[in-house]
């Protein structure tokens, strides 16, 4: 099952104006990430100090991250990374002309 690294980052363009609104959307993305750790469709989420944006790891088909990643839209961005094993990029080295 392949990996991936999906870093997302809010989308300021949809940040309500008062601060009972943003606490209660950001309260309301904590739930449905605590949901998807504990179903396992999600195996990591961060949230980096200071910013707003993180990563999560993903494991799963191009589909299954289309399907995660697209499910927060508008208001979360991703850019998302294939992970390779360091014995998938052995199997690659191995196999490179000499």
């Amino acid at each position: 099952m392949a990996r991936y690294a999906v870093f997302w980052e809010y989308n300021i363009d949809h940040c309500p104006l008062s601060s009972q609104q943003k606490t209660d959307q950001w309260l309301t993305l904590a739930d449905s990430v605590k949901k998807l750790l504990k179903s396992g469709e999600i195996k990591e989420w961060t949230h980096y100090a200071g910013e707003t944006a993180g990563y999560m790891i993903i494991e799963g088909t191009e589909t299954d991250v289309l399907r995660l990643t697209d499910t927060y839209l508008p208001f979360i961005k991703c850019t998302v990374k294939t992970l390779l094993t360091i014995e998938q990029c052995e199997q690659v080295w191995r196999s490179l002309p000499s």
